[in-house]
């Protein structure tokens, strides 16, 4: 099975916060089934796919290869604004939560704030694939900790995001163009 559709699938379960057993639940497939195609020990079967995609919100489509590139970017597009808009969701949760940990645990609602200020000025479409994924799968750690109101898993999520917070930052000032003059440049 290609590589693109395990992640797809994996990558969907997991902008719904689900695990492979919420996910095996709603299927009616077993979640060590599950487990073996997200890792892509097996081939499933068409059937199989197409029960994932249901409960998922996708559809298994067959498409002309000559139009494939052009799928491929409206995807991609698609799939980057439902990146963004999660990342504000959990910006907005995260904002929420500071307030609360305030009254709680006072350091902690400091880190959270200040990780969220960072978050909310994060260009996704700047940052690698594979760091804006990481980044996303973190933030689904500290959502799944606010809303459990564990103050440990946060602290945890928070401590796993910030390195990557840095690596996003630092790899997206290299992607942005830069002016070949600017006034600075005089000092």
């Amino acid at each position: 099975m290609p590589t693109a559709l395990l992640t797809q699938l994996r990558d969907a379960r997991k902008a719904k916060l689900w695990s492979q057993r919420d996910l095996s639940e709603r299927a009616g497939i077993p979640q060590a089934h599950i487990s073996r195609i997200e890792s892509g020990a097996i081939d499933p079967k068409v059937s199989t796919l197409q029960d994932l995609a249901r409960v998922l919100d996708l559809d298994l489509v067959l498409v002309p290869r000559t139009t494939l590139t052009a799928v491929d970017a409206l995807v991609r597009e698609n799939a980057g604004q439902e990146d963004s808009q999660r990342l504000r969701e959990v910006v907005a949760e995260m904002y929420s939560a500071a307030e609360k940990l305030q009254a709680m645990a006072g350091g902690l609602s400091d880190r959270v704030a200040d990780v969220a200020d960072e978050l909310s000025k994060l260009e996704l479409a700047e940052i690698p694939p594979w760091i804006r994924s990481d980044i996303l799968t973190s933030t689904y750690g500290i959502s799944k900790a606010i809303r459990a109101a564990n103050t440990r898993a946060l602290d945890d999520a928070l401590t796993h995001l910030r390195p990557l917070l840095t690596d996003a930052v630092v790899r997206g000032s290299r992607n942005r163009a830069r002016p070949a003059y600017t006034l600075d440049d005089e000092a």
